[in-house]
């Protein structure tokens, strides 16, 4: 018998002795060997650094032969506690995860034959918990979202981004329209989000509006419903935009970097990838993941490296299709109330709704979202 602590909120959010009890086996079964202790530790990430699970390590020792070794596993669990649960479950978010994990990107990594870039799935739950590889064994450690990362990092995530987005084109090609996996991708939102998003917005606007002038402020305004909208309800005006399976929150604490020689890139948190245009990936990076300053100095080298590995990895499929610099920058003048839906709502809910360190971090926030703003404003992002 194995004593089991369930650890803060995370026994409302799913079953995690099932999860932990299943893992055991598993993996007594299939390497011959006696889990004889385990603990579970729940501070892995700092707190409100993940809006939607509760993360658990599992630290365990077990007997091979007369030999005493230990091992570690992250279990992800749906939280009940952040979003209303239901809702969430709606839109096929954690079981869209468990495909991504288990079936999509083993395809891909076959597909390119190239190394993994996320964690490996051991397993999970029909309540979506999961039980994953857990990278920081080998060294590997999330960005923080709050110093953001440096160019060299950048750069590394960047051809991460590019290599997957290469190899998600080429598996969506393969695909017809009639096929499952074509419409599995089509995400479709609860009305309900909206709502949210209407919330949050209008939140932004009483805490930046001593910050910005008039001007600036009723063009922001002006824009609301285009802010809160999913990006993808929007008709693309030009035939044959390019289109991938987007990662959906590739922000720097969704991307471990091993630090040790060669910068080494995997990625988590997939519950949000679908099918859409790369630039939304993109433009969610620059604004959570780049000092502005540093996108100010280095933003074209920070694209073209992202469209330089594209190319490279595309030409090896005998890829039909080619994403060039002025097709992009047109992409991101079309989806520019993406950048103001992450800055105006996305950002803000990370950043300081979910925070408990909320009040330290909002004058931060504030000041880098008009920043931002004042950047866009100026580039002409946000004109008509």
């Amino acid at each position: 018998m194995f004593l089991f602590h369930f650890i803060g909120n995370l026994e409302k959010s799913g079953d995690l002795k099932t999860a932990v009890d299943k893992f055991i086996e598993k993996f007594e079964n299939e390497n011959d060997v006696k889990i004889i202790s385990f603990l579970a530790e729940d501070n892995v990430v700092k707190p409100g650094y993940n809006l939607l699970s509760g993360i658990v390590r599992l630290n365990f020792d077990y007997k091979k032969g007369k030999n005493t070794e230990s091992g570690k596993v992250i279990i992800k669990v749906p939280s009940l506690t952040r979003l209303p649960y239901e809702i969430l479950k709606s839109t096929s978010l954690f079981k869209r995860e468990v495909y991504v994990y288990s079936t999509f990107l083993p395809k891909l990594y076959q597909l390119g034959n190239c190394k993994a870039f996320a964690p490996e799935l051991y397993l999970a739950t029909e309540d979506t918990v999961l039980v994953l590889e857990d990278l920081t064994v080998e060294g590997f450690e999330p960005g923080d979202r709050i110093k953001q990362f440096n160019l060299n990092e950048c750069k590394a995530a960047l051809n991460v981004l590019a290599t997957y987005h290469a190899l998600s084109y080429e598996y969506l090609r393969s695909l017809t329209s009639s096929d499952r996996g074509w419409s599995f991708w089509n995400v479709h939102e609860p009305k309900i989000l909206v709502q949210l998003r209407k919330e949050t917005f209008n939140k932004f606007r009483e805490l930046a509006k001593p910050h910005l002038n008039q001007v600036l402020y009723d063009k922001i305004s002006q824009l609301e419903e285009e802010i809160i909208t999913d990006p993808m309800k929007k008709e693309f005006p030009r035939q044959n935009p390019m289109t991938v399976i987007i990662h959906g929150d590739f922000r720097n604490d969704n991307i471990l970097i091993n630090h040790k020689g060669n910068l080494e890139v995997k990625l988590i948190d997939w519950q949000t990838s679908r099918k859409a245009s790369p630039v939304l990936d993109l433009i969610f990076f620059f604004v959570t993941s780049v000092p502005l300053e540093e996108f100010k100095t280095h933003g074209d080298v920070l694209k073209n490296t992202y469209l330089d590995t594209l190319k490279k990895k595309l030409e090896p499929l005998n890829s039909i299709r080619t994403y060039g610099r002025s097709e992009l920058d047109e992409d991101i003048k079309y989806y520019k109330s993406y950048f103001l839906h992450v800055i105006c709502i996305f950002w803000l809910k990370l950043m300081v709704g979910s925070s408990p360190e909320s009040a330290e971090v909002a004058d931060l926030y504030i000041s880098n979202a008009v920043k931002w703003l004042l950047y866009l404003d100026e580039s002409g992002l946000l004109n008509g």
